[in-house]
């Protein structure tokens, strides 16, 4: 027999092999795996959010044995009010599906899609990318603290002046020409980014948080204070004056690589 036909046998096993097992996974999940999308983005409105200390930013559910939904391209402005109001602005179609809830001296916004309008439209997809588009607040000197757990948003901060601020989030963040007396991190996802302005305290949790980073050519920080159970840093030069290590419990550590000489100092 010759190669040539030895070949062409190959290639249809392979064919068939192939045809036979993407049909094994068909019946096996019952769904296609092609990702569909809602698209959210729209004219943008804005409008009045009440007077609070914190904003709760949260989403419903969005997961079934059937179907999974995922945000795509969705980012968190949150900048200085121009007047003495809390503001709040999203496209129109996000808005539909927002509610607002005071609870305390805490304001929840709720994304809240119905998964059995979704299943309706995209029944045939097992995963679904929602574009909600960007969001954004703008802040009075009142508010404290911003706890964001829509899934997959990413924050911003930019041109904030403010006495103290505490950021609680499982996504990126970024830090864009603030004037701050104090910064609490909380919590944070992926990558936390100190761009530019000046934080006198920087408080971070280690335990809480993945990569951070510090662009000391525009961003000026006095103290860092850092807590967590193990820790592993680089004080590059020129990132801060001072560091205190804060273990949270008796067998912590903390190794840090220094670029020039630092004070870093363990409060017990």
């Amino acid at each position: 027999m010759k190669r040539t036909t030895y070949i062409l046998i190959g290639l249809f096993v392979a064919g068939l092999c192939v045809l036979v097992g993407g049909m094994f996974v068909m019946y096996c999940l019952g769904r296609p795996h092609f990702s569909n999308q809602i698209n959210l983005q729209g004219e943008q409105l804005t409008k009045e959010i009440p007077a609070c200390r914190v904003i709760w930013l949260a989403q419903t559910e969005m997961h079934t044995e059937e179907c999974s939904v995922w945000l795509a391209n969705s980012f968190l402005r949150v900048l200085p009010s121009k007047g003495e109001k809390n503001e709040f602005s999203c496209s129109q179609k996000v808005n539909d599906y927002l509610k607002m809830t005071v609870m305390g001296d805490t304001l929840k916004i709720l994304l809240d899609y119905p998964l059995d309008k979704l299943l309706q439209e995209l029944k045939e997809s097992r995963y679904v990318a929602m574009i909600t588009g960007d969001m954004q607040l703008n802040l009075t000197q009142e508010v404290e603290c911003i706890i964001n757990d829509i899934y997959m948003q990413d924050i911003a901060l930019k041109n904030l002046t403010k006495d103290s601020l505490s950021i609680n989030t499982s996504n990126s963040m970024q830090v864009d020409s603030c004037d701050l007396r104090a910064l609490h991190v909380a919590r944070s996802g992926r990558n936390v980014e100190f761009q530019s302005g000046k934080i006198n305290n920087l408080h971070l949790n280690l335990n809480m948080m993945d990569n951070w980073s510090v662009n000391v050519q525009e961003c000026r920080i006095d103290t860092e204070y850092l807590t967590g159970h193990n820790g592993n840093v680089k004080l590059q030069k020129g990132e801060c004056k001072r560091m205190f290590w804060i273990p949270e419990k008796d067998d912590a550590k903390l190794q840090v690589t220094l670029t020039e000489k630092a004070c870093v100092t363990m409060i017990e």
